[in-house]
């Protein structure tokens, strides 16, 4: 197991592995990220978050330093050369170090960092992956300011969410948008079952395009089921019979509790475990 970070290209160990102190990334959180997990020792999703990190790059202005095979070959050499049985992988591409200031022109010399680290798949059972989260006060950037689609280094809005959800003792929290409507929790897509039928806010809430929520509706759609769209507020996700998160490195995982508030009986209920059901066996589609 290890820990290794490559740095264009050259595969470091992290005690080793440094960038500028005047990196914009440092800097500004002029940066944009993805992450990425294997199963099997193979990178989970690839095209699909590589797809993503061009449309985050783009819409700051910014065009990636590499071709997406570099990209895959890169993350595949570390990975290998780190012996991980499961991987957590990190890819974050900065616009480079120069004169400080806010004009983009003073940058040069793009970073491309990826970091591979040992990972452990979440619990196959799905009751020992249940959490409980915090609504909090925190609200989601509204895109006209800081578009929660762009996947930047500028994650302060969910830290300050997460903050706010750790003080109040629950593991994630749950955010709404500048409407009063949910958005997502601090690193996850949202989605609520009330009465069988799942519903999920839409990309004009103000969410992240998030690759687990965009895989589950596609399959679960293909399975006979189908996961609404909709807008919904807190009264709405406190009456659901159950919640669950969505992620890459989680996958899918049942919320019981939301602010002290128990939701449904209080357990992983069966739509939810439908769904992990329908997103496992999806997984060997999208693997590279």
């Amino acid at each position: 197991m290890a820990t290794l970070v490559n740095i264009n290209g050259k595969i470091l160990p992290e005690e080793k592995a440094v960038v500028s102190v005047f990196d914009r990334g440092f800097l500004f959180g002029d940066s944009v990220f993805e992450v990425l997990r294997t199963y099997n020792g193979k990178l989970f999703a690839f095209d699909l978050h590589i797809d993503r990190l061009e449309s985050s790059a783009r819409q700051i202005s910014f065009k990636l330093p590499f071709s997406r095979e570099a990209a895959y070959r890169e993350m595949s050499r570390t990975v290998k050369k780190s012996g991980n049985r499961e991987s957590y992988i990190r890819i974050v591409v900065t616009r480079g170090s120069g004169k400080i200031g806010l004009d983009t022109s003073n940058a040069i010399s793009p970073q491309t960092i990826i970091i591979v680290q040992d990972f452990e798949p979440p619990p196959d059972d799905i009751k020992k992956r249940a959490i409980e989260a915090a609504l909090v006060d925190v609200r989601r950037n509204p895109a006209n300011t800081l578009s929660p689609n762009i996947k930047s280094g500028n994650y302060l809005n969910s830290v300050l969410a997460h903050i706010e959800a750790k003080a109040s003792g629950a593991k994630e929290a749950v955010m709404l948008n500048q409407r009063g409507n949910i958005a997502e929790g601090s690193v996850f897509n949202i989605f609520l079952v009330k009465n069988g039928k799942i519903i999920t806010p839409p990309m004009s809430a103000g969410i992240l395009d998030g690759i687990t929520r965009r895989i589950l509706i596609r399959h679960a759609l293909e399975n006979g089921t189908r996961i609404l769209e909709a807008n919904f507020n807190a009264t709405k996700l406190f009456a659901a019979d159950e919640v669950f998160f969505t992620s890459t490195l989680r996958e899918i995982q049942p919320v019981i509790a939301i602010s002290d508030k128990t939701i449904g009986d209080g357990k992983p209920g069966p739509v939810t475990s439908r769904m992990m059901d329908i997103f496992r066996a999806a997984v060997p589609n999208y693997l590279r």
